[in-house]
């Protein structure tokens, strides 16, 4: 497993003791930890920590043994190009620039110098000291795009294996500052890991306990709102008090706040902060959410549902979320970049002529025949990529439907899509059999009455989409006819055909289902109201007697 740390050099002292404490870290004394690049840059080539200087190399570096002055060099000749801050004494003379003028530059925050990164190994990771040694060497490659002088040395003296990097702040390239902002040390963490992988070391992200806690981390507030609905929704269903509500809403980690002018609502079991007030779940009607508005709605449910229920169901339609799927590729062993405990490393094209990689979780892939995999992916999943040589702190993200179409275009397998509109079927026919096991078995009810129209307007969408469907499969027959003299783009056709057809008919079963579920819920309501009319009949005649 990799562990990384970053830390920023601020000052030239700090700068120049870094150096000496990579080369020899037992010689600082705490006076000298302020000199702290110096110290660093000096423990890092440290011949005793790495086999004679063996594992000691740098990038745009002359001298290793001048690193420190070649990288405040750089600085220098950066800070000079640009003319500015120049200061003259009272004759009008040019009072020379210094070293230590550098961290008087004042700008936005402290000046930053230089950056100084340590990659950890275990010692179960079966990597030789060379292995390591490159691992750290492309990381920080990728990382700064090459433009920027660095000194790497890999430590032999502790019992596991670990890279010092301390690479300047300024581009030997163009005099450029390298972008060190907020989600920069996390960019680190990924290309280490990625490349490190491909040697064979174990990677262990730490926090990641599931496909929820990773995607909640890059939630923003609008989606705290969409989930805070959801739950909100689910129990406005299977609630028929105020009371029962607040019970089960604690119940499914949903906190709620009635004690001031807006009710209130937080997810517990996320990293919220802040309070979500109920005027902002829904921009149309600002008042829906309101706790006033919701008892008046509660009052009128006629389901006895408990809370152990509630949060039973409240799981699964949680799990069935997570396996749903928009699109099924298949990726071919050429297509991976590497292999690690958490996933796939993919190749994939960014731009025009970009390189990049991205990592697709094992919960996402089922393992096929001839190292292929299948990759089930949601169009809206958001994918991290990491670009060598491109550096610069740059983030980007690739979208799951392109992210799909990319992989599928290049290894020419046609994608398998999942209509949408199958996901929101399978959760109205599920909402309808549960308030059938927990209603009194007809849909007289207003809440009943509101599950059945919505499913039937879904129905009725799925309908409109299979004609769609329908219509592009006899396009597609159409043009295969018309290609009778080219196999090859016939074939081509041939495979999108499939893949539409597989489509289609994963829809038409779902549908089948809801026309069998409803035709059977309306049988069950038209008995039961058969019975109860008659029961009401018997009633009638008991009270006012026999009719003369």
């Amino acid at each position: 497993m990799v562990y990384t740390k970053s830390f920023v050099i601020h000052s030239v002292d700090n700068l120049r003791h870094a150096d000496q404490y990579i080369k020899n870290k037992e010689k600082i004394s705490k006076a000298q930890q302020a000199d702290y690049l110096k110290s660093a840059l000096t423990y890092v080539e440290n011949a005793e920590k790495t086999n004679g200087q063996e594992m000691l190399s740098g990038h745009l570096i002359g001298n290793l043994a001048d690193s420190y002055n070649e990288m405040l060099a750089t600085q220098m000749l950066a800070y000079l190009e640009k003319g500015k801050d120049l200061n003259f004494d009272d004759q009008g003379h040019l009072i020379p620039f210094e070293y230590q003028d550098l961290q008087k530059i004042t700008g936005r925050g402290s000046p930053q110098l230089a950056h100084h990164l340590i990659q950890s190994f275990s010692p179960d990771d079966p990597l030789t000291p060379e292995e390591v040694h490159e691992i750290g060497r492309k990381t920080v490659m990728e990382l700064t795009g090459g433009d920027y002088q660095f000194v790497i040395a890999t430590h032999l003296d502790q019992d596991h294996l670990h890279n010092h990097i301390i690479f300047n702040h300024v581009s030997s390239l163009d005099g450029s500052a390298f972008r060190w902002q907020k989600g920069t040390a996390k960019q680190y963490g990924d290309i280490s890991n990625k490349i490190a992988s491909r040697y064979g070391a174990k990677i262990i992200e730490p926090g990641m306990k599931s496909n929820h806690q990773r995607y909640t981390k890059w939630q923003t507030e609008n989606l705290y709102r969409k989930k805070i609905k959801a739950r909100l929704d689910y129990l406005l269903a299977n609630a028929n008090s105020k009371m029962d509500f607040l019970e089960k809403a604690a119940a499914i980690h949903l906190q709620v706040d009635t004690s001031g002018q807006h009710t209130k609502f937080k997810l517990a079991d996320s990293d919220q902060i802040k309070w979500t007030r109920a005027r902002s779940l829904d921009k149309k009607q600002p008042e829906l959410y309101q706790m006033a508005n919701m008892e008046k709605r509660l009052a009128e449910n006629d389901v006895q549902v408990s809370v152990a229920e509630v949060v039973q169901n409240y799981q699964e339609n949680i799990e069935q979320e997570q396996e749903d799927f928009g699109w099924r590729v298949v990726i071919e062993p050429w297509q991976i970049y590497s292999k690690t405990s958490q996933g796939l490393y993919v190749n994939v094209d960014f731009g025009s002529d970009d390189q990049a990689q991205v990592l697709i979780y094992g919960s996402q892939l089922d393992e096929l025949e001839n190292g292929q995999y299948a990759f089930f992916v949601k169009d809206n999943d958001y994918y991290n990529i990491t670009r060598p040589q491109k550096g610069q702190g740059d983030k980007r993200f690739i979208k799951g439907s392109t992210l799909a179409q990319q992989l599928s275009r290049y290894n020419g397998q046609q994608p398998i899509r999942k209509e949408p509109v199958i996901a929101s079927l399978a959760a109205k026919l599920k909402a309808l059999d549960f308030y059938a096991q927990h209603g009194d078995g007809t849909l007289r009810s207003g809440q009943a009455q509101q599950i059945e129209q919505n499913l039937v307007e879904t129905m009725a969408t799925a309908k409109e989409r299979l004609a769609d469907l329908d219509d592009k499969m006899v396009q597609l027959r159409q043009e295969m006819a018309q290609q009778l003299d080219d196999s090859k783009v016939r074939a081509n056709l041939q495979k999108e055909l499939n893949a539409w057809t597989i489509s289609r008919d994963l829809l038409h079963e779902q549908y089948e289902q809801a026309v069998h579920d409803l035709d059977y819920h309306r049988g069950v309501h038209a008995k039961m109201t058969n019975v109860y009319e008659q029961q009401t009949q018997k009633e009638d005649t008991k009270t006012r007697g026999p009719q003369l």
